[in-house]
C-alpha cells in the first residue's frame, strides 16, 4: 500500500472512531439541547468528510489497479 493510501485509511479510520465516540456521548445521559444541536451539525460535517475520504481511497486504488 503506497502511503497516500495508508493516510486516507488512517483519516477514514480517525473519522469513524470521531463519529462513534460523539455518536455514544449523545447517548450517555442528559445533553444540554445546544450541545446536541452543534455536536449533530459537527456529525454531519465528519459524515460527509468520511464519504469524501472513502471516495478518494476508492479512486486512488482504481487508478493504481
Amino acid at each position: 500500500m503506497n502511503s497516500y493510501l495508508k493516510f486516507l485509511s488512517d483519516c477514514i479510520n480517525e473519522c469513524e472512531c470521531s463519529i462513534q465516540e460523539t455518536e455514544e456521548h449523545l447517548t450517555e445521559g442528559v445533553v444540554p439541547f445546544a450541545e446536541i444541536k452543534d455536536t449533530k451539525e459537527l456529525l454531519e460535517v465528519w459524515r460527509e468528510e468520511l464519504k469524501d475520504l472513502k471516495q478518494r481511497k476508492y479512486e486512488t486504488e482504481s487508478n493504481l489497479t
